[in-house]
């Protein structure tokens, strides 16, 4: 009984997906005298992918948006779980930079980007910049809120044992931050990509999703902005998934 009611809740996601794709086939062949400027069906959809794929013109767009995503998320974790690290096992500090903490992470990334541009021009650096802007607080938060929250028994226990502060970092400070900490490393994952797509709208490269975007809608083919919203959709899901089994490996009794 246990291996079918497992096997239900395998197969359920699997049976949304279908039934959400029949309820979009049904609007987009139902409403296609008014919907047809802005939505495009299933099957048209599925042909601009596999086009799109055979003339290879998602071979390097993705591509390039996946490699400004983890050139702003990588240094955006790192930055921001040593500083978050500092902060947070330091009250005076931790109140002292607390203003400027809320006041810089409550700035839309919109609202940077023409200082970005400014500041560097129209290059990759404005676009990773952003994003790395962004993804970092989320790591700074993140961090600061599992180390202020995490459970002081287990470090007293450590003391009492006559373990050293390098040991109670290493054993005791570092597991109990870490479910914290994944789930910063799933927020900034796709916060980073949101953001890379957007500033590749705005500041547009030769190459990304975000431009491809941009373009489809200006021509007005649905089929292709349909067709890179999923192939976008797809980037964030499969690297969200990456990082949850990482999490589900390493930190497995959470």
């Amino acid at each position: 009984m246990k291996a079918t009611n497992n096997d239900g809740l395998y197969f359920l996601p699997f049976l949304k997906l279908v039934v959400f794709i029949l309820i979009w086939f049904f609007i987009s062949h139902i409403g296609k005298d008014q919907f047809r400027l802005y939505l495009a069906s299933p099957e048209e959809t599925i042909s601009s992918v596999v086009f799109r794929i055979r003339n290879q013109e998602l071979a390097l767009d993705p591509v390039a948006t996946l490699a400004r995503t983890i050139s702003a998320f990588l240094p955006a974790v790192f930055f921001g779980v040593t500083l978050g690290f500092l902060l947070g096992s330091n009250r005076l500090l931790l109140n002292t930079f607390e203003i400027l903490i809320e006041f810089f992470r409550s700035i839309p990334a919109t609202a940077l980007l023409p200082i970005f541009i400014l500041a560097f021009g129209i290059s990759d650096v404005a676009r990773v910049g952003v994003a790395f802007f962004i993804s970092f607080w989320v790591m700074l938060i993140n961090t600061i809120y599992g180390i202020t929250h995490m459970t002081k028994a287990r470090t007293k226990v450590a003391r009492s044992m006559k373990a050293s502060s390098l040991q109670i970092f290493k054993y005791v400070i570092v597991w109990e931050i870490l479910p914290y900490i994944f789930s910063g490393l799933r927020l900034a994952i796709s916060i980073s990509l949101v953001i890379v797509v957007i500033s590749e709208m705005v500041i547009g490269p030769k190459y990304g999703l975000g431009i491809r975007l941009l373009e489809s809608q200006q021509t007005f083919k649905v089929g292709n902005l349909y067709a890179i919203m999923v192939v976008t959709g797809m980037m964030g899901f499969v690297l969200n998934k990456v990082i949850l089994y990482f999490e589900r490996d390493i930190i497995h009794w959470t």
